[in-house]
């Protein structure tokens, strides 16, 4: 009997795994052979499980979408908004905002509270008066993307703000324009609205991640010149072209180029196309000695460094970074 419950829960659980979605249990029966496998099996609300294991592997971001899956299949009433409706339509939102005290935090549309269950976080509210439009996003009702886009801008800082205007332009093509005209249309009188103003007016679709964008925010923020995003450079030697993430140009040539130094593009196997780490490493070696071939300067920074504001700002004044205040 035992061997046949194990059996049916991991079918079940397989079946989820499979959507990308936490297992929502609705017999009591279920429920309760699952809780004797505590070893194996978390409860994450009293009908909703992973295995643990699988949790585990997950990132923030998919752990809110498989939450958001879960929950609108419990409450198909429910419309996410704000951070959780910019994970499903892949925005640019940062770990921080999307997590409270180490768990998924998710927000829903509805009268203001706060529902903590055991291992996740769901706040309802009205960031915005009134949608404009509901879409079906990952198979889960949500906010659409333009939305999404202004109610997490007149939240957010304004790094983080320009981070979801770069993605909304890049994924969906909504533009300066179109985000500046729904300001006009529906944002006067907003708590945050400047804000979202101003990341909409910089909003550029060329940037690559979210990291680029709030570094960029921070340094419009600190008063430099806004850098150009992804900018070819052709090798003097062999005429490969390389692309920069940030480049500074005065009336005749760039004087600096920018460079967020992360580890992904090591680490992440994908990014490396087949490259070893070794390999990795001596391509970008090549890369940049190949970038500063013409006296070019360029400034290496983390995101580390980034979020340090005085660390930021002294390092791109070292390097001439020319400001406009």
């Amino acid at each position: 009997m035992a061997h046949a419950v194990d059996i049916r829960l991991s079918d079940m659980f397989d079946a989820a795994e499979h959507v990308a979605r936490c297992l929502v249990l609705t017999s009591q029966a279920d429920q309760r052979a699952a809780r004797r496998r505590d070893r194996e099996i978390l409860f994450l609300a009293p009908r909703i499980c992973v295995r643990a294991v699988y949790w585990r592997k997950l990132g923030p971001k998919q752990k809110v979408i498989h939450l958001a899956r879960a929950l609108a299949e419990i409450h198909p009433d429910w419309m996410f908004t704000h951070t959780t409706a910019a994970v499903l339509h892949g925005l640019y939102v940062s770990y921080a905002d999307i997590q409270k005290d180490g768990k998924p935090l998710l927000h829903v549309r509805g009268k203001s509270e706060t529902l903590v269950y055991p291992e996740f976080t769901v706040k309802t509210g009205l960031f915005l008066p009134e949608i404009r439009v509901k879409k079906q996003v990952l198979g889960v009702p949500a906010a659409d993307a333009m939305t999404t886009a202004l109610e997490c801008a007149c939240s957010l800082t304004f790094p983080k703000a320009l981070a979801i205007a770069d993605s909304a332009d890049r994924f969906y093509g909504l533009g300066r324009g179109a985000m500046l005209s729904v300001i006009e249309q529906c944002g006067r009188g907003l708590r945050g609205i400047k804000t979202a103003c101003r990341a909409f007016s910089h909003a550029n679709p060329a940037s690559e991640n979210g990291g680029e964008s709030m570094a960029r925010g921070v340094m419009i923020e600190e008063g430099f010149q806004e850098p150009l995003v992804q900018v070819p450079v052709i090798d003097c030697i062999d005429g490969e072209e390389y692309r920069t993430n940030f480049a500074w140009m005065d009336e005749v040539r760039a004087i600096a180029f920018g460079e967020p130094d992360g580890q992904e593009k090591l680490l992440n196997e994908e990014m490396r196309a087949g490259r070893s780490v070794a390999h990795a490493v001596r391509d970008e070696r090549l890369r940049e000695s190949r970038l500063t071939i013409n006296g070019v300067k360029v400034v290496r920074f983390t995101m580390e460094i980034v979020e340090n504001r005085q660390a930021f700002t002294n390092l791109l004044d070292a390097y001439g970074i020319p400001r406009v205040r």
